[in-house]
């Protein structure tokens, strides 16, 4: 990453404009903190630059004690009812998984219905960048992340 950087003058100022306009939308300086990791990640080729931008754009868009609790956490699955989670799928961390709904024609006595309905619990699942994310920030020590109370 940093040959091509290197390699032009429109790269140079490619990359450089973008970082600036990120750290400049960070809210305080654990943001910016984070941003410096994924920025690293960039140059050592541990991220794409795509994945960088949307990276940068995720932590941008959550509550830093949201993120960090998504990075600690190691569920890969997670309900819709979860209020964090919903947060994340706006941040582009989480997807939708399919939604299983599976019908049967049977005459159920009891309830007095022709079929019988399973599923339809909604769940999302962590997105590549998420993963991703996930395996960066782990690996950076913590001791000022932004764990407030």
């Amino acid at each position: 990453m940093i040959s091509t950087i290197d390699s032009s003058t429109k790269n140079q100022v490619k990359v450089g404009e973008k970082l600036i306009y990120i750290l400049d939308k960070s809210e305080d300086h654990e943001n910016a903190r984070i941003v410096a990791c994924l920025f690293r990640a960039l140059l050592t080729g541990e991220l794409e630059y795509d994945d960088f931008l949307r990276g940068c754009r995720a932590v941008q868009s959550v509550m830093t004690a949201d993120l960090w609790q998504f990075i600690a956490d190691e569920k890969e699955r997670w309900s819709i009812h979860d209020r964090a989670a919903t947060d994340l799928l706006g941040a582009g961390l989480f997807e939708f998984d399919e939604l299983q709904i599976r019908v049967e024609d049977e005459w159920d006595h009891k309830s007095g219905d022709k079929y019988r309905v399973e599923g339809g619990e909604l769940s999302m699942y962590i997105t590549q960048v998420g993963r991703k994310l996930r395996e960066i920030l782990r690996s950076q020590p913590q001791a000022s992340n932004s764990k407030s109370k």
